[in-house]
Order: C-alpha cells, then structure tokens, then sequence
C-alpha cells in the first residue's frame, strides 16, 4: 500500500464498522459487513458482494436501493465454485 500512499487524503480509518480509506481524487472505500438489518444505508456508486453464495435474496434486495442516487451504477458478485460442503 505505501506505492499508493500519494493518493491518500488521510490515514486509514480501522475503528470497528467504520474502515474506510479516503482518496485525495474524492473517492471513498467503505467496507460494509452484512448484517440482519440489511445492507440499508449510504448511497453506493459501487456494489462488490463477497461470497455470493452465501446471501440470501432479502441481503440484494436491501442492497440495491443503495446504487439508485448514482449516474452510473456498478455491482460485481463473487463467489466460488464450492458448496457447503
């Protein structure tokens, strides 16, 4: 990360349920754990779902609301190829 330390507006930010890095261009990383509340929240320009398969229908339909403020919104979902067992 110290390649991309010129970039960085501050520090980042490691307090428990709020980790974020803030960009000198504006940007925001915001790391967003899922929890049973949803994923209702801040507006997103970007959606990046971990472990796809382990979320339930209810965790995307809360999550997509979250992308309806931005111009040109992005989700990208990742999973593997395993099951629970």
């Amino acid at each position: 990360m110290s390649q991309y330390r010129d970039e960085l507006k501050s520090k980042p930010r490691y307090a428990n349920g709020q980790e974020s890095i803030e960009l000198k261009n504006g940007g925001r990383y915001r790391i967003a754990a899922a929890t049973r509340g949803g994923a209702r929240g801040p507006s997103n320009d970007d959606l990046i779902v971990d472990e796809l398969r382990e979320i339930e229908g209810d965790f995307m339909a809360a999550a997509a609301p979250t992308l309806t403020a931005s111009r040109d919104p992005q989700t990208l979902l990742l999973s593997n190829a395993g099951d629970d067992e």
